[in-house]
């Protein structure tokens, strides 16, 4: 996390040496990537179960380089720059041991393209930044080989994608995606946050949440119900899969989970199911 210049600690061999080492033509930044990504790979053959968890985050800068990055979203008027970054973190299931990270993708944004995402719906799954998620399962896939079977991604909301659980379902992936849609079903509900509220309950439990900055720490009492679901393809696929209904496209049928947590005051308007808890659903 330091700069070289701080990371040299004055040394001005190390910090010639450094720099000679990156402005050398024959230095690829990929290979020293993938040659940490194929390590880490390697020791997750000594490991039973492990977590693919995923997320993307940005790279932030705002010296005088940043007319080479790229935009971050946020306000027009902002002078800052850098890249958006997409991160795979491999940990041991039972211990949470890190293992390491095994995929990373960076990418930067035209600012000229700052509207485009209202058009996403005309654009090809492929072609799209969230096709991200399925990037990272196929490389991670490639590297693992058969070892794959044993890895569960922990993906959050932005991951609730369509074309992407059918894909991780299709190749027999093990996933948890984080509920963002209140999805279309086949069941007597209809809808897939509304028939956690039927899903049998598994048991309760209690965590220790701990105090941070102006957060008092507390005890939080989790539900968890399960049900396995169908879900109906969005509306705007029924043209791909050569249908004019639900009644022959592509089904997925997966398990889903439904947290609920009664201590939480903070509610999310997009998940909240009743004025005392806050529910979250997993795929």
């Amino acid at each position: 996390g330091k700069s070289i210049v701080k990371s040299c600690e004055g040394d001005e061999a190390k910090l010639e040496g450094a720099y000679r080492f990156i402005r050398n033509k024959r230095v690829d930044a990929a290979q020293i990537a993938n040659s940490g990504f194929d390590s880490t790979a390697l020791l997750c053959k000594e490991h039973d179960t492990i977590l693919a968890l995923e997320d993307s985050t940005t790279l932030s800068y705002s010296h005088q380089a940043t007319d080479s990055l790229g935009d971050l979203s946020g306000s027009t008027d902002s002078k800052r720059k850098g890249f958006w970054v997409h991160n795979v973190l491999a940990i041991n299931a039972k211990t949470e041991q890190t293992i390491g990270l095994i995929d990373q993708r960076y990418w930067i944004r035209d600012r000229k393209l700052r509207g485009v995402s209202k058009e996403r719906k005309s654009r090809a799954y492929e072609e799209k930044e969230s096709y991200k998620w399925e990037t990272a399962s196929r490389r991670i896939s490639e590297r693992l080989g058969d070892k794959i079977q044993d890895v569960i991604s922990v993906c959050d909301r932005e991951a609730d994608i369509y074309e992407y659980l059918s894909y991780k379902q299709k190749e027999s992936h093990r996933f948890v995606v984080r509920g963002s849609w209140n999805r279309s079903i086949e069941s007597e509900h209809g809808y897939l946050f509304e028939e956690a509220k039927q899903a049998p309950l598994i048991g309760t439990y209690e965590i220790s949440i701990p105090q941070k900055g102006g957060r008092k720490g507390r005890i939080a009492t989790l539900e968890l119900r399960a049900t396995k679901v169908t879900i109906k393809p969005p509306r705007r696929l029924r043209k791909e899969y050569g249908c004019s209904s639900f009644a022959s496209t592509k089904f997925i049928t997966q398990n889903c989970y439904f947290l609920k947590n009664y201590n939480f005051l903070s509610l999310t308007p997009s998940c909240k199911m009743s004025s005392n808890f806050q529910s979250h659903h997993w795929i």
